[in-house]
């Protein structure tokens, strides 16, 4: 029976009849397939596969959380530098204490099974003890060498900051002009840088030596020689 004929009959048999009708129309629509209840019907497992989905994709975070504190976690052989000093307590009723230093680094032995909180640590010098594990953090070896890093961290500091006055310029002194040069010039006068050998006057005491250094002196000193003149 089509729709069509079912209105004509709904016309025909009265408002109460009719009403029956509409409500047995409707719930042969949702037992349909593709009606309400089959959309219902499929929606309900497709809602719940995503559910799980999102759950299986959170505990996969939260494994993968608890990996990486299980590979941040202390494990005895790790090194580690003081955030702070720590005088030792003598009378610790927890074991054996050493003190904290922030120039030495300490090897993580245990965790104490009592007190939560305290870790058995040995420094470079051997000593074996107990200390606050939150005065602790894992120490990384530098990525640059010791001595590259001071030099840094001094031209850091040697940096003039802005507005500074710039260095005193140290004057340029002539080599001619030299304390040294300048007081045996003083002392000397022009004729005593005369080359008696060449028959040469020099003019100061670096063109006299540059002379006496030269190859055209050296060959006027061993003719004198030969001949003895």
């Amino acid at each position: 029976m089509s729709e069509i004929d079912i209105k004509r009959k709904i016309r025909g048999r009265g408002r109460g009849r009719g009403t029956f009708l509409y409500k047995d129309l409707a719930a042969n629509h949702e037992n349909r397939p593709g009606g309400a209840t089959s959309h219902r019907e499929c929606s309900q497992p497709k809602m719940q596969n995503d559910f799980e989905g999102v759950s299986k994709r959170m505990n996969d975070l939260k494994v993968n959380e608890n990996n990486n504190e299980s590979k941040n976690a202390e494990r005895p052989g790790m090194k580690f530098k003081a955030l702070a000093s720590y005088k030792r307590n003598l009378g610790s009723p927890i074991g054996d204490e050493i003190n904290l230093q922030g120039n030495i680094l300490y090897t993580f032995v245990s965790k104490h099974p009592n007190c939560e909180g305290w870790w058995k640590v040995t420094n470079e010098e051997g000593a074996c003890g107990y200390v606050p594990g939150n005065r602790l953090t894992p120490y990384k070896k530098p990525t640059t060498l010791p001595w590259l890093e001071n030099k840094r961290e001094e031209q850091a500091n040697e940096t003039p900051f802005f507005g500074a006055l710039p260095p005193k310029a140290t004057p340029y002194v002539p080599t001619y002009n030299h304390k040294g040069l300048t007081e045996l010039a003083a002392n000397k006068g022009p004729e005593t840088y005369y080359c008696e050998i060449c028959d040469k006057q020099l003019n100061g005491p670096r063109p006299f030596t540059a002379h006496l250094a030269s190859r055209g002196h050296k060959e006027e000193v061993e003719l004198r020689a030969i001949y003895g003149n």
